[in-house]
């Protein structure tokens, strides 16, 4: 667990359903749940798909600051990643995302190693013109990338978790990911960082080695 399903209730008629679920285990015991009652409505338009209205990235040692960002449209979800090397005591880096006249959220921190890599989020209530973006680390002096996202027809962040390792390839489970949602990762590898190979399905938006 937690174990998660999706239902397409385009292939059920409108109205009351009932749902439950059952499990087994290796023994072959069957546990079924208590029903419940949903009613099945598909009269509404289709969700319209997500997609990138614009992307900016800084590099470089310190406080890093992203070029200015311009949306064309007014209700953009504004996501940042960060990725900002540190000292090798466990919990001991962080950042902080300001600027573009937005409010900014922390949405995941993971920093059980070296460096941190962060979530951040905001929502625009207005079209972005060269708005720019900042992540300022606690501890300065080391490298950092900070890339900035506009997503159109996004509602705004759902599952989000944190992993580390002292080595291996970068890994995480998300669970219960809605349907047309997207996945996104920011990571580091502070003390070897090597290029990544994405699997099938997978894309690298930006990389450096440096951190």
């Amino acid at each position: 667990p937690p174990f998660a399903s999706t239902w397409d209730t385009r292939s059920a008629s409108p109205g009351q359903h009932t749902v439950a679920a059952r499990a087994a285990d290796a023994a072959g015991n069957i546990g079924t749940s208590p029903p419940v009652a949903v009613t099945v409505d598909n009269s509404g338009p289709t969700p319209a798909l997500i997609t990138i209205d614009a992307m900016v990235n800084a590099r470089g040692s310190g406080t890093l600051a992203a070029p200015g960002l311009t949306t064309p449209n007014s209700d953009d979800l504004i996501v940042a990643f960060v990725s900002h090397g540190g000292p090798s005591a466990p919990s001991s880096q962080s950042s902080a995302v300001t600027g573009g006249g937005l409010s900014w959220t922390l949405v995941k921190r993971s920093n059980t190693q070296a460096g941190v890599s962060e979530i951040w989020e905001a929502k625009a209530t207005g079209k972005l013109t060269n708005a720019v973006v900042t992540a300022t680390p606690l501890v300065n002096g080391y490298s950092g990338m900070l890339t900035v996202i506009a997503y159109a027809n996004a509602s705004g962040t759902g599952v989000a978790a944190a992993s580390g390792a002292p080595g291996g390839a970068p890994d995480i489970y998300l669970p219960g990911v809605s349907p047309g949602s997207w996945c996104f990762a920011a990571g580091n590898d502070v003390d070897q960082a090597v290029a990544r190979t994405p699997v099938a399905g997978q894309v690298i938006q930006q990389e450096w080695l440096d951190i």
